[in-house]
């Protein structure tokens, strides 16, 4: 007996468009869903993925402008939202224009993570990056990223800096988190960026997210949010909940990694991000993704505009990847070159 493939139009039957379902109810299974306008909340808990597949916008005309306008509680990264962060680069600049940024990452079994970090920020239009590394990083990451200036003491001005990205590699011995308690003590005024092991710290160490500048960036994966929450969820609906609670107790812009990347924000608002694939299912893209928010950062974007461009642009260059190339092939270094 054959099976014709099922197509949903707008929404799968049985399918709620705003809540999680329950257990039991009898839900189309579709091998995609042609969606109207704009996908809906549930397309986005990654337990739906069964019943959507893969899910294409239709556009049937209605004022984009007037959608993004509207105080939604939750809203789809599209290419209109990224259109509207955009600068512009004026032609009389000059290094400085675009920023300085530094960034701490890689102990010596990861020097592979600051490079990746490092060479994204450059690539994405930093104008100049600083790397605070360990001095058996110097030499390969010299090679890999010879526009990075390197530095195996901690900068004593950073005031100099237009914004700090912190944790790829990082490590977690006792120096390293002693350091990071020093370091956020000095209550800095520029944009901060935690990922890796900076967050694994915050995690074991959960008196210092206090000291935690308003607006910092945390990239977290789900088991690093997990460590970080002291919690877990039963569903996608659940984890979005989680995720915006602790967006506003820390003060913070939480960045959760996944399938779909979803942006909390500290006054409650999610940002939902579809672009990317499984090629990112690699190690070292969260490296570069930290690397491209950076370089957000340097050139003036806001910690908002930085997350969510990053997040998209990261998703946008694993697409053009696959355009050429299979999913499985994609390296987290080839990455970086798909940047625009």
């Amino acid at each position: 007996m054959s099976f014709c493939d099922i197509y949903s139009i707008d929404v799968p039957s049985g399918l709620f468009a705003d809540k999680q379902n329950l257990k039991d109810d009898t839900i189309i299974k579709a091998k995609k869903t042609f969606t109207f306008q704009s996908p809906k909340l549930t397309f986005f808990f990654e337990e739906n993925y069964i019943f959507t597949g893969d899910w294409e916008i239709l556009n049937i005309e209605l004022s984009e402008l007037f959608i993004a306008n509207q105080p939604v509680s939750n809203f789809y990264i599209s290419n209109l939202l990224i259109n509207r962060f955009k600068k512009i680069r004026p032609k009389i600049s000059h290094k400085g224009t675009f920023g300085y940024g530094l960034l701490w990452a890689g102990n010596t079994q990861m020097a592979g993570a600051a490079m990746l970090a490092s060479k994204a920020s450059l690539k994405t239009g930093a104008g100049k990056i600083t790397v605070f590394t360990s001095l058996e990083n110097k030499v390969p990451l010299n090679v890999f990223c010879p526009e990075a200036v390197i530095s195996i003491n901690f900068p004593e001005k950073i005031d100099l800096f237009t914004a700090i990205a912190i944790g790829p590699g990082l490590g977690t011995e006792n120096k390293t988190i002693e350091n990071l308690r020093k370091f956020l003590k000095l209550k800095i005024k520029v944009p901060l960026v935690l990922d890796a092991d900076a967050l694994n710290i915050l995690a074991d160490n959960p008196e210092l997210i206090v000291d935690l500048p308003a607006n910092c960036i945390l990239t977290p994966h789900p088991k690093e949010f997990k460590n970080m929450v002291k919690k877990n969820w039963a569903n996608s609906e659940e984890k979005f909940e989680i995720l915006k609670n602790f967006a506003k107790q820390t003060n913070c812009i939480i960045v959760l990694k996944g399938a779909y990347t979803a942006i909390a924000l500290p006054d409650g608002e999610l940002y939902l991000n579809n672009a990317g694939n499984s090629a990112l299912a690699k190690a070292g893209t969260g490296d570069v993704l930290t690397g491209i928010i950076l370089g957000l950062l340097c050139q003036g974007y806001s910690e908002l505009e930085a997350a969510i461009t990053a997040v998209y642009e990261h998703g946008k260059a694993a697409e053009r990847f696959t355009e050429k190339y299979t999913m499985r092939s994609l390296l987290a270094s080839e990455l970086i070159n798909y940047i625009q």
